[in-house]
């Protein structure tokens, strides 16, 4: 019973860790990422990178939280069902958290010295490299690109509107 929970919360976080990584992260932060990254002037990035630890600590949290709540004010609206403003809000999100990622890419060294970052930092790693280590995860990366794949060629698009347009035109006779 404990292995069916363990595989089951296994399957849910892989689930999750993929919906993440190919709709938000690669889809809306990284090029929003490499947009700050021209538009910042490297007079920023350099006073940036001569904060101390802590202070790059504090640099990264405040907008870190900021964009984890505006994250959980997302959901609460989803769950109210104003779509319009959950998505509004979450666009928000992503463009701060842009700026979390950005300060922590600048202060990366200096942020692993402080002893709990580190051990969190790393700590979040092997979670991530156990799950795409897993036989569910490598299946359904898989199977994902596959279904990407079939998608990219215009044929199969043909095909589909053949399939579903020529049932409906025999509906109509």
């Amino acid at each position: 019973m404990l292995n069916k929970i363990k595989i089951f919360l296994e399957f849910l976080g892989i689930i999750i860790f993929i919906l993440f990584e190919e709709l938000i992260w690669d889809k809306f932060i990284y090029p929003f990422k490499r947009f700050l990254s021209k538009i910042i002037s490297e007079h920023i990035k350099v006073w940036i990178a001569a904060r101390t630890s802590y202070q790059g600590l504090i640099l990264f949290i405040i907008p870190f939280v900021i964009a984890e709540s505006l994250g959980l004010i997302s959901a609460y609206y989803i769950s109210l069902g104003y779509i319009f403003i959950a998505i509004i809000i979450y666009l928000i999100k992503i463009a701060i958290a842009s700026i979390s990622f950005l300060i922590f890419n600048i202060l990366k060294e200096k942020l692993l010295t402080i002893y709990y970052f580190e051990r969190s930092y790393y700590y979040i790693n092997f979670i991530f490299n156990y799950l795409k280590n897993t036989y569910v995860y490598i299946n359904i990366k898989y199977k994902y690109s596959l279904f990407k794949k079939s998608f990219k060629n215009k044929s199969n698009f043909k095909y589909l509107k053949e399939k579903y347009f020529l049932i409906k035109e025999k509906f109509k006779e």
